[in-house]
């Protein structure tokens, strides 16, 4: 059920809405902060973990994306073969990760 106010949860000293976007981000951290015994998420380690689990859900968004056409491109020395609709599909994957990974 869609709650009527949205959800503000102060994670890495700045305050975000909890949404279906960065949930997956957000709670990362609080569990990951959580096993360190940190109650307090507005500190610069909570930051850190914060970036950290930004990228492990952005990079696992990358390789599901990848992850289809895995079966189709042989890894060769210079990198990875495949066909052409394939190579360009998988072109277009990594150099949007890129650019996001570049971002962050």
């Amino acid at each position: 059920q869609r709650a009527d106010t949205p959800r503000i949860v102060t994670v890495a000293g700045m305050s975000r809405e909890l949404n279906a976007s960065n949930a997956e981000v957000i709670i990362g951290t609080v569990i990951e902060e959580a096993n360190k015994g940190q109650i307090d998420l507005t500190g610069f380690d909570s930051f850190w973990t914060y970036i950290k689990q930004d990228i492990i859900a952005k990079l696992g968004a990358v390789d599901k994306d990848l992850s289809p056409i895995a079966d189709n491109c042989e890894q060769v020395e210079a990198g990875y073969h495949c066909s052409t609709c394939v190579c360009s599909y998988r072109n277009t994957i990594v150099d949007g990760a890129l650019v996001e990974a570049s971002q962050i």
